[in-house]
């Protein structure tokens, strides 16, 4: 089992009590923030940018651009935890992506902060020989409403592919329009994750950055929430829901849940949340630290049990 200490972590990614975006992201990110034309939102020092996307070009431009670096290294965060605050987390992720093959669900993936930022993390960590560099195969099925957020993800993957492949890491990205009101698009989403990985050695689930969207639609979006814990019950299978904290609709969102989901069937001993946790990361454009807080609205891992 691998745990990582705060001395281990590359001063590249954690300095001075400050987290920073690992390289190789940060180029990729700025390279299409100038295809896009929308590096000026990012340089915006004025207008912190409280947007949670959406379907159009427009709102998925303004979140990539005002909001992508912070929802990337709030995953991050997990991955590194130097203050501990994730429990077991970070050393759960750490041996889940360290070798074998993992298929990985990333909804609402957005422009891909979470399966970015996760790879270009063990990307680093493996790079700064931290994490030894072995045989790993990553296939990522994202899913979003957007079908500009999933152009951009594609790239941004393209782009990180040859630093991956150089410390050993192969990743595959399926892109699916998602329509999270749907139960039957959910489940699509899980044909694909378990029918094109039958022989993976890891399963793991990431939900970010949605409370925004479904606060306000939970009736709505409920059935899908219920079929993800449904079709997971009984796997070996990681589930990870991080939001932005000190977030009311997060905070919401997460008493609705208790009340009118039926999560007996995923929940276990093990299950984690919520966990709210507050830190600085380095803004790589306006060269200064910013703070961001995380919540962890729910974790489990069957593999613990």
């Amino acid at each position: 089992m691998q745990i990582l200490s705060k001395k281990d972590i590359p001063r590249q990614l954690w300095w001075n009590n400050i987290l920073h975006m690992p390289d190789c992201l940060v180029g990729s990110y700025e390279a299409l923030l100038e295809e896009y034309n929308v590096k000026h939102l990012a340089l915006d020092l004025e207008n912190p940018g409280n947007v949670i996307g959406g379907p159009t070009s427009e709102a998925t431009l303004e979140y990539f651009a005002r909001r992508y670096g912070v929802s990337a290294c709030r995953i991050e965060s997990l991955v590194l935890d130097p203050d501990r605050a994730f429990l077991s987390i970070s050393e759960d992720l750490i041996n889940i992506f360290s070798e074998g093959k993992i298929a990985l669900l990333d909804i609402a993936c957005g422009s891909g902060s979470v399966g970015a930022s996760l790879l270009s993390t063990f990307y680093m960590l493996r790079r700064e020989q931290i994490l030894p560099i072995t045989p790993t195969s990553i296939q990522i099925i994202g899913g979003d409403c957007s079908p500009y957020a999933l152009d951009i993800y594609d790239k941004m993957m393209n782009r990180l592919l040859h630093d991956l492949e150089r410390t050993g890491i192969q990743s595959q990205l399926h892109t699916v329009k998602w329509h999270a009101e749907a139960s039957y698009a959910t489940s699509e989403l899980f044909d694909l994750l378990f029918d094109q990985n039958p022989d993976a050695d890891e399963y793991i689930v990431f939900i970010a950055n949605f409370s925004g969207a479904m606060d306000p639609h939970f009736d709505e979006y409920k059935n899908s929430i219920q079929h993800i814990f449904d079709r997971t019950h009984n796997k070996r299978c990681a589930i990870v829901w991080v939001e932005p904290g000190g977030y009311n609709k997060g905070l919401n969102l997460f008493e609705k849940l208790k009340k009118k989901i039926d999560m007996t069937g995923w929940m276990r001993s093990n299950q984690i949340g919520p966990i709210n946790y507050e830190y600085k990361w380095f803004h790589p454009f306006q060269k200064r630290p910013l703070s961001c807080r995380v919540m962890l609205k729910a974790y489990s891992n069957s593999r613990r049990e």
